[in-house]
């Protein structure tokens, strides 16, 4: 888990945050997951989109989804120790979606992104496949 706590301009707590994490450093290859993925952005197609979006008088938005990871099914079959003090000793968790930490995780969001766009019909350009 990780723990932030919130301040307000005066440096009064004015709430606290928990984020869930695995320990992706423990994950081993073939067993734990078999694919990773790190999006690089093509900085021709950048420019690209850029210059039409311009050429044709258009907005150009940028958008960030913070829980993107969250949102991403997992294949394997992986189990996680919750957090000390939040569950009795010798339990652990059935992971069913993925959780920050894992190294899957980047793989598992873009190919639930790719699924989704193809669904609205739009392909990738030169065969850039997830």
């Amino acid at each position: 888990m990780v723990y932030k706590r919130k301040r307000t301009k005066k440096h009064k707590v004015s709430r606290h945050r928990a984020c869930l994490t695995a320990k992706g450093c423990a994950q081993k290859e073939g067993r734990d997951y078999f694919d990773t993925y790190a999006a690089v952005a093509n900085s021709v197609l950048v420019h690209l989109i850029i210059a039409l979006t311009c050429a044709a008088l258009m907005a150009c938005v940028h958008i960030d989804v913070k829980t993107a990871f969250l949102y991403g099914d997992l294949k394997e079959e992986l189990y996680m120790r919750p957090p000390k003090g939040l569950t009795k000793p010798g339990i652990v968790w059935e992971l069913r979606k993925s959780v920050y930490g894992l190294r899957q995780s980047n793989a598992n969001w873009a190919k639930l992104l790719a699924g989704t766009l193809k669904d609205f019909k739009l392909q990738s350009l030169f065969g850039e496949d997830v």
